[in-house]
């Protein structure tokens, strides 16, 4: 064949591969246009959604992190502000999760007095798998949510070094935190008051020289946050430690905002609505009340929580603003299936003495036998015991009466 031929043979054969090319887009509703990135664009047919889905789903995994499950941190517990009904939230999440939790062996749930990293003295339980006593692998904890000396360098050393490793904490108004304290420790017993007069003897003795007797700025205690501050009224001092504690915690909720504040922290872990559901955990029944200037003179005392809780609520409500237009949706939601569950499992309220240092507290009995609300109600704290034994504590006195079921 001669040369000619073959090339007219050649373009007779492109001309029936673009023709029936052609067919095959139109056929397809595909068309070409130049304004495309790449020379062309494509309209609604089934290959353009696919397209459309594989292009999103790369950019997404190229320049936005994908939203992956916290399951490594610490909560920074702090006394009397809702944070025991946090703690159910956190320790739920785990439970179900297998995860490891940073308990202690000198109490009944787990709390820490302080952490010695001394063999004879590290009073803590092994993480899950470990033997007791092979304190070379006692570290890698997932969670710690209970109360203890906050030391961010020894929590370092015992947690799992995770890149999402996150701190978080919670803190309340510091006169309502306060009181619930001074109520709930009978502290006005150690001074010699009584609940019934106290609106007549709290005022005189908070501007006594044994004012120091109550203790005051526990919030800020629980933070970490050293009495060198205290002494020294070191704005310069206050303002460092509290750039140190932006750095470190993700997020501190608000107690007067405990839903809106369990919204942003689900959206910040990528939890679920379920993994925040809550019941109510030791509320005061009846709240002690004192009269304004009673509670401006606590107010002068806890002068440094008052500080700290001002700065986080500022930063709260740039979370609200952060999250999105769906955030009152997102809340109505959450309110709903608070309502729901409460109303499948919850039986009804109980007030007892939790024992002879503490005042009536407010608890739960739950409705129905399954294992989502055995969990959600947490009677007594019997999940906490089950998770306390699945470390290695088999057994304690102290839980007497607390059937573990």
């Amino acid at each position: 064949m001669k040369k000619p031929t073959v090339f007219i043979y050649v373009i007779l054969v492109c001309l029936i591969s673009l023709t029936t090319l052609y067919k095959f887009l139109k056929v397809n509703d595909i068309t070409f246009k130049k304004d495309y990135d790449f020379g062309f664009s494509l309209k609604e047919s089934e290959l353009y959604k696919w397209f459309h889905a594989h292009e999103q789903s790369t950019v997404l995994s190229t320049t936005d992190e994908p939203c992956r499950e916290t399951g490594n941190f610490v909560f920074i517990k702090t006394h009397k502000t809702g944070s025991t009904t946090l703690r159910s939230i956190t320790s739920r999440f785990g439970y179900f999760r297998n995860l490891s939790f940073l308990l202690g062996t000198d109490t009944i749930i787990g709390h820490i007095y302080s952490i010695r990293f001394d063999w004879k003295n590290l009073k803590i339980l092994p993480p899950i798998g470990i033997n007791p006593g092979d304190y070379a692998n006692y570290r890698n904890y997932n969670i710690s949510d209970v109360h203890i000396l906050f030391e961010p360098d020894k929590m370092e050393r015992l947690m799992n070094p995770a890149p999402d490793l996150k701190y978080i904490s919670i803190v309340r108004e510091p006169t309502a935190q306060w009181l619930s304290n001074f109520q709930y420790y009978k502290r006005y017993q150690a001074i010699g008051l009584t609940l019934t007069t106290l609106n007549k003897t709290l005022l005189p003795f908070l501007k006594s020289d044994d004012v120091h007797k109550l203790g005051f700025n526990r919030q800020s205690k629980d933070l970490g946050i050293g009495p060198d501050i205290l002494w020294s009224n070191s704005t310069k001092l206050l303002k460092s430690t509290l750039d140190k504690l932006k750095q470190l915690l993700s997020f501190v909720l608000i107690t007067e905002y405990f839903d809106e504040s369990l919204v942003i922290l689900k959206q910040i872990f990528c939890w679920s609505f379920d993994d925040i559901l809550y019941v109510k955990k030791r509320a005061q029944p009846t709240p002690l009340v004192v009269n304004i200037e009673t509670r401006n003179e606590i107010q002068k005392h806890n002068w440094l929580d008052a500080i700290i809780y001002e700065y986080y609520l500022e930063e709260f409500w740039k979370k609200v603003k952060d999250y999105g237009p769906t955030f009152e949706k997102d809340l109505r939601h959450f309110r709903a299936l608070l309502k729901e569950s409460s109303d499948n499992c919850v039986e009804k309220s109980l007030v007892e003495l939790s024992n002879d240092k503490h005042v009536y507290i407010q608890h739960y009995s739950t409705r129905n036998s399954s294992l989502f609300c055995w969990a959600l109600v947490n009677t007594k704290f019997h999940m906490d015991m089950k998770m306390i034994q699945r470390q290695g504590r088999k057994s304690d006195k102290r839980w007497a009466g607390l059937a573990i079921h």
